[in-house]
């Protein structure tokens, strides 16, 4: 009898069952939140950036909702940056960002990407004038979603409106990065 406990013991820790451990083989997920407090715009303006957790003037109210991925996961403030979990080698995420302040939804949006396999996704939200470091073309006002980036890794940028009250600042917007990188792909001089 102890033997076969021990074998079994063995095998879900060897398999990651109900430990959390990530299989190196399957694509993995997870959810950030760009934390820089303030950046220098393309207008030679210094601007405050509003991403704190805790801020109600910032992220405190954001929410992460994804489905397409073998099971539904939401994410509030509280819970990120999350862990990477696991996602399937194909299909179609779909990701819903909400932002709320005292209750209201103050911004609100669904953006969706491809799986493929050998992927380290992450999905990263920030309130600013444009996502940093993410090369977005000039004329990223004007784009539908998603918006064009050409930055290492960046695969897509969606862009949405937070409603004039809410703003801390008139440019101010919600956006959501789609980081895919492949491990290994890039050594040297474009490492993060």
């Amino acid at each position: 009898m102890m033997k076969r406990v021990l074998i079994l013991v063995l095998l879900a820790a060897m398999s990651g069952a109900g430990c959390g451990i990530l299989d190196p083989n399957t694509p993995t997920l997870e959810v950030s939140v760009n934390d820089d407090d303030a950046m220098f715009t393309r207008e030679e303006e210094w601007v405050t950036l509003h991403n704190s957790l805790s801020d109600p003037n910032g992220l405190a109210g954001i929410e992460v909702h994804l489905n397409g991925i073998g099971r539904s996961r939401s994410f509030t403030a509280a819970d990120l940056p999350s862990d990477p979990f696991d996602v399937p080698e194909s299909g179609t995420a779909q990701v819903l960002v909400r932002l709320t302040r005292d209750g209201d939804v103050v911004a609100e949006g669904t953006a969706q990407f491809p799986l493929a396999p050998d992927v380290e996704w992450e999905i990263e939200v920030e309130r600013s004038p444009y996502p940093i470091a993410t090369g977005i073309d000039l004329d990223y006002a004007t784009q539908p979603n998603p918006v064009g980036c050409t930055w290492f890794w960046c695969r897509e940028v969606w862009r949405f409106d937070i409603r004039e009250e809410a703003r801390n600042y008139e440019a101010e917007r919600l956006w959501l990065t789609i980081w895919a990188s492949t491990p290994g792909e890039c050594t040297g001089s474009c490492e993060n």
